[in-house]
């Protein structure tokens, strides 16, 4: 995980800032070692660290898991509606869809995982998605 440092709330702040205008959050513009979080409409929190933003890998990191704690994932990206994904993208009010990187379904398909619909994105514990009301302080 990446250690608190003024490097790491300035890449933060830009990432923010990035998402913000685009209303979504670029899995390949993280760096590897950040921890992401997604909060759901259902109540439930999901962590992953990323490990290859290029490739979208990381490592569920959280006690809420769609497989288990420090099984590699990747994040494909959000449903936006149907089966039609934004691909490196997480969105809120979108459904986060994950592939597991090693397990395979009985057919020898790659096992894929979705979770319900995004509430709130954090990295390192700081709100990125939906942007915090102006003033706030986390």
């Amino acid at each position: 995980m990446i250690e608190s440092s003024e490097n790491t709330s300035a890449s933060i702040e830009a990432i923010a800032f990035q998402a913000a205008q685009s209303r979504s959050l670029t899995i390949s513009d993280l760096p590897a070692g950040i921890v992401l979080t997604v909060e759901t409409e259902s109540g439930s929190t999901y962590s992953f660290e990323i490990v290859d933003p290029v490739k979208r890998h990381a490592i569920e990191a959280g006690e809420k898991t769609i497989w288990k704690s420090g099984d590699r994932v990747r994040i494909d990206g959000s449903l936006v509606g149907g089966s039609t994904t934004s691909w490196g993208h997480v969105r809120v009010g979108h459904i986060l869809s994950l592939t597991h990187t090693t397990k395979r379904d009985d057919m020898g398909l790659p096992n894929n995982g979705t979770t319900s619909r995004v509430r709130r994105i954090l990295l390192n514990g700081v709100q990125i998605l939906p942007p915090p009301p102006t003033g706030f302080k986390s």
